[in-house]
Protein backbone atom coordinates (compact mmCIF):
# COMPACT_ATOMS: atom_id res chain seq x y z
CA UNK A 1 0.00 0.00 0.00
CA UNK A 2 1.05 3.58 -0.49
CA UNK A 3 1.21 4.36 3.26
CA UNK A 4 3.33 1.26 3.89
CA UNK A 5 5.64 2.31 1.08
CA UNK A 6 5.92 5.81 2.56
CA UNK A 7 6.81 4.36 5.96
CA UNK A 8 9.33 2.06 4.36
CA UNK A 9 11.02 4.94 2.53
CA UNK A 10 11.16 7.11 5.64
CA UNK A 11 12.17 4.52 8.24
CA UNK A 12 15.86 4.92 7.55
CA UNK A 13 17.00 3.95 11.05
CA UNK A 14 15.04 0.70 11.06
CA UNK A 15 16.04 0.03 7.46
CA UNK A 16 19.71 0.63 8.18
CA UNK A 17 19.72 -1.64 11.25
CA UNK A 18 17.74 -4.34 9.43
CA UNK A 19 20.11 -4.22 6.43
CA UNK A 20 23.26 -4.48 8.56
CA UNK A 21 21.89 -7.46 10.45
CA UNK A 22 20.68 -9.10 7.25
CA UNK A 23 24.14 -8.69 5.74
CA UNK A 24 26.38 -9.59 8.69
CA UNK A 25 24.43 -11.65 11.23
CA UNK A 26 25.94 -15.12 11.36
CA UNK A 27 22.97 -17.09 12.67
CA UNK A 28 20.93 -17.11 9.46
CA UNK A 29 17.65 -18.31 11.00
CA UNK A 30 17.56 -14.99 12.91
CA UNK A 31 16.38 -16.75 16.09
CA UNK A 32 13.82 -18.73 14.07
CA UNK A 33 12.25 -15.60 12.61
CA UNK A 34 11.46 -14.63 9.04
CA UNK A 35 13.74 -11.58 8.94
CA UNK A 36 11.76 -9.91 6.13
CA UNK A 37 8.57 -10.21 8.17
CA UNK A 38 10.37 -8.74 11.19
CA UNK A 39 11.32 -5.70 9.15
CA UNK A 40 7.76 -5.00 8.02
CA UNK A 41 6.41 -5.71 11.49
CA UNK A 42 8.64 -3.07 13.07
CA UNK A 43 8.27 -0.55 10.26
CA UNK A 44 4.49 -0.78 10.57
CA UNK A 45 4.77 0.22 14.26
CA UNK A 46 6.64 3.41 13.38
CA UNK A 47 4.28 6.38 13.77
CA UNK A 48 4.55 9.16 11.22
CA UNK A 49 3.59 12.71 12.18
CA UNK A 50 0.59 13.63 10.03
CA UNK A 51 1.59 17.29 9.78
CA UNK A 52 5.26 16.86 8.87
CA UNK A 53 5.13 13.42 7.24
CA UNK A 54 8.27 12.45 9.16
CA UNK A 55 8.89 9.78 11.74
CA UNK A 56 10.14 10.35 15.27
CA UNK A 57 13.85 9.50 15.54
CA UNK A 58 13.60 8.48 19.21
CA UNK A 59 10.75 6.10 18.47
CA UNK A 60 12.64 4.67 15.49
CA UNK A 61 15.64 3.99 17.75
CA UNK A 62 13.42 2.27 20.35
CA UNK A 63 11.86 0.10 17.67
CA UNK A 64 15.27 -0.70 16.16
CA UNK A 65 16.58 -1.70 19.58
CA UNK A 66 13.55 -3.94 20.11
CA UNK A 67 14.07 -5.50 16.68
CA UNK A 68 17.69 -6.35 17.55
CA UNK A 69 16.60 -7.76 20.91
CA UNK A 70 14.17 -10.08 19.11
CA UNK A 71 17.25 -12.00 17.96
CA UNK A 72 17.69 -13.24 21.54
CA UNK A 73 21.42 -12.67 21.32
CA UNK A 74 23.22 -11.06 24.25
CA UNK A 75 26.04 -9.85 22.01
CA UNK A 76 23.96 -7.95 19.44
CA UNK A 77 22.86 -4.46 20.39
CA UNK A 78 22.60 -0.91 19.17
CA UNK A 79 25.10 1.56 20.53
CA UNK A 80 24.06 5.17 20.55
Amino acid sequence: SKSARTKLEQSTVIDEVWTLIDKYYLERSFHNQNWNDVRYQYESKLPIDSTTGKYNDDEAMKLSTSMVQSLGDKYSRILD
